[in-house]
């Protein structure tokens, strides 16, 4: 009977040991899948490039993008990627402003977690500088565990003469 209550808790722990691993690169798979969803249109529909002017919502501000959009209702829009820290964590979080109004943000978390200092962005290849229009824009992500990725995307703004 001790032989058997004895490998029954061995399996349960490697059961438990696994499942937290498997979670954990399972939460951190879900980063370069988010950003890739919110940071490709936000620098394609960037008219301006800012480090730290025009924040939309609070945490430490990593990038701003500013955009006209003509469709109703949404006037210059602000996109804000920032780093927070919730409960001991630091994440990535993108907030949009619309109509100008930088006080009343809606809020994405798009990296559960990153490390210290954990992204870094940059333009054409260089560290940006304040109120860019740089024709590529790439965020580098760094997790606690180690795990690095990029993205960059280019600006694809539209004429406005015929």
């Amino acid at each position: 009977m001790g032989v058997i209550a004895a490998t029954a808790a061995m399996v349960f722990s490697i059961t438990v040991k696994t499942t937290d691993e498997t979670n954990a690169r399972f939460s951190e798979s879900l980063g370069p899948k988010l950003v890739s969803v919110y940071w490709v249109p936000d620098v394609a529909s960037a008219q301006r490039v800012n480090l730290n002017s025009g924040p939309c919502g609070g945490g430490t501000p990593i990038v701003t993008f500013s955009w006209a959009d003509d469709r109703t209702g949404y006037g210059v829009v602000t996109a804000s990627w920032a780093a927070e820290s919730a409960g001991g964590t630091r994440r990535l979080v993108r907030r949009l402003c619309m109509n100008g109004d930088l006080s009343t943000p809606t809020s994405r978390v798009i990296v559960p977690e990153i490390a210290d200092p954990g992204v870094t962005v940059s333009c054409d290849g260089a560290p940006c500088v304040e109120d860019a229009t740089p024709e590529a824009v790439r965020i580098d992500v760094t997790t606690p565990r180690g795990y690095h990725y990029s993205l960059e995307s280019t600006r694809q703004l539209r004429s406005t003469t015929p």
